[in-house]
């Protein structure tokens, strides 16, 4: 699909919409970009593709609004990020040699669960992030599997980022949402420069996307600074939610 001035306007809103759930979430944006694409006849493997470039640009701002807002801890983003490079490369070579509907099934189950428990008790105001060697070798290892899960489910790493540094690891929901999107830079990067060779990015409607997202990113990173960290945290149950329910549904559909 060629970019022209009546769709750039589409892109341009499907952008913002990524952008305001990436600032607000400390996700990629791709749960909004790939079905909006796929709505307006973009093909599956573009859409894809097209989204994962998008979120370069989305991601990369929001990491500097959050450091502007003095919300950013750098250390467990690169770990986790770190981590995802060669998790990437596992899930790639395991989705050659597993089917992966029954996965896709309990992964959306572990989310709902996540989503409840999230909602049944929602996490107040957490602790910041204190480096130990024991605890960055952790995230390290959890940047692994979450790069293999994102290479054999298609999710975004920060619906799963997110809850594990809140629940898991007692962090500050605003600093684990900044360390998110600090985790998903690297694999956007490589991810896209592959996604480039294989000629599954187009350009134009990736740049129209990425920097009308750039901007809604800043009004998401804004408004995770002023309502209530509960309240964002609630909306973000509902994201996880919704996500589960796309994932149980392409694999119920799949005829793997």
């Amino acid at each position: 699909m060629h970019v022209t001035r009546v769709n750039l306007w589409r892109f341009i809103l499907i952008g913002l919409a990524a952008g305001v759930l990436s600032g607000l979430f400390g996700v990629g944006g791709g749960i909004v970009m790939v079905p909006l694409l796929s709505l307006v006849g973009v093909l599956p493997r573009l859409a894809s593709g097209t989204s994962l470039a998008a979120t370069v640009p989305i991601s990369l701002v929001g990491v500097i609004t959050y450091a502007a807002h003095g919300a950013l801890d750098l250390i467990p983003g690169l770990a986790i990020g770190g981590g995802t490079f060669l998790g990437a490369y596992v899930g790639t070579w395991l989705l050659q040699r597993i089917r992966p509907k029954a996965l896709q099934i309990t992964f959306a189950l572990v989310m709902l669960a996540t989503a409840v428990r999230l909602f049944i008790a929602l996490p107040g105001d957490g602790d910041p992030f204190t480096p130990t060697l024991g605890r960055v070798l952790l995230l390290v290892v959890f940047g692994v599997v979450v790069g293999a899960l994102s290479g054999l489910l298609g999710i975004g790493g920060g619906l799963v980022i997110v809850p594990v540094l809140v629940l898991g690891m007692g962090i500050d929901a605003t600093i684990a949402k900044g360390a998110s999107l600090v985790a998903i830079l690297p694999g956007g990067v490589s991810g896209t420069l592959g996604n480039l060779r294989n000629h599954n990015v187009d350009l134009g409607m990736a740049t129209a996307i990425g920097l009308s997202g750039a901007a809604g990113t800043v009004l998401g990173g804004w408004l995770v600074q002023v309502i209530d960290q509960r309240v964002a945290m609630a909306l973000f149950t509902g994201l996880l939610v919704i996500s589960a329910l796309q994932m149980a549904r392409k694999a119920l559909n799949s005829p793997r």
